[in-house]
């Protein structure tokens, strides 16, 4: 089983097969995806901790 640390690398790496410049492209398209999903979590999080603390009363 592989690692949960390295899946992501190991997805890039079979779709995009050996390419020049891998590291940068990965870490472009993570940092791209992190400024997207951690602002996001922080909003979305409390609102559904919210919702279901409403719905298990």
């Amino acid at each position: 089983m592989i690692d949960k640390k390295y899946e992501r690398v190991l997805v890039t790496y079979i779709n995009m097969g050996i390419v020049d410049g891998f590291f940068y492209i990965w870490l472009n398209a993570y940092w791209r995806a992190f400024i997207i999903a951690f602002p996001t979590i922080f909003i979305i999080v409390p609102q559904v901790r919210k919702l279901v603390g409403i719905l298990v009363k």
